[in-house]
């Protein structure tokens, strides 16, 4: 990733409820320049959005979501609803770092 000019850090966060913004992940995000991202492998509006909105006002910094699409999945290669590829979220990132969105 840092090839293409993205230097990023990863945190595991195992513990949903109840869910607390460790110290040094609030650190992370503060030293960010451009905010955090939050992947699930559910769809966006649930845990993922609120976990967002919890370390967007601890940390006073963007932070987006990725998840499934908003749409029902299958299990046909056509309907399949699958959480974000690697690349989804490297061009994500790039857009976030072009223009914040």
């Amino acid at each position: 990733m840092e090839l293409k000019g993205i230097k990023a850090s990863i945190i595991h966060q195992c513990q949903i409820k109840p869910f607390i913004v460790k110290e040094e992940w609030a650190q992370a995000v503060a030293n960010s320049k451009h905010g955090a991202i939050v992947l699930d492998d559910d769809y966006v509006n649930g845990v993922a959005k609120s976990i967002a909105h919890d370390i967007m006002m601890e940390c006073n910094k963007p932070i987006y979501t990725m998840g499934l699409r908003d749409r029902t999945a299958g299990f046909f290669p056509t309907v399949d609803n699958l959480p974000p590829s690697s690349d989804e979220i490297v061009t994500k990132v790039l857009k976030i770092m072009e223009n914040g969105r």
